[in-house]
């Protein structure tokens, strides 16, 4: 399993009411990405809702929109490389290692 939140750095008040959006330093959702593809993501938004896909991919059709500027943040392979990176004993070469886990990620 891979946990994930959603944030939309960019202003969607014109198009979300309160109701419908968070600050952008606030997840608008959370999921998680099971082993077969599947995903559960639930809306931290004042409505709240939770909503099962088919695949990463399909969920990002419907809710990626790039035109708000939103990020999708992979919380356990982030949170390694942010805690490696950080390591004073951590080579350049190896932080490079783990940014290309990061990628190889996302394409799963």
């Amino acid at each position: 399993m891979k946990r994930f939140v959603m944030y939309r750095r960019g202003d969607i008040s014109a198009t979300h009411n309160e109701d419908q959006r968070n600050p952008p330093n606030e997840p608008q959702f959370e999921g998680v990405e099971f082993s077969d593809g599947k995903v559960v993501f639930h809306w931290c938004t004042g409505v709240k809702s939770i909503s099962v896909w088919d695949s990463m991919e399909d969920l990002l059709k419907i809710h990626g929109h790039p035109e708000y500027d939103s990020e999708l943040k992979w919380l356990d392979i982030d949170w390694l490389r942010d805690v490696l990176r950080d390591t004073k004993f951590l080579s350049l070469d190896e932080y490079q290692k783990l940014e290309n886990i990061k990628k190889f990620s996302k394409v799963l």
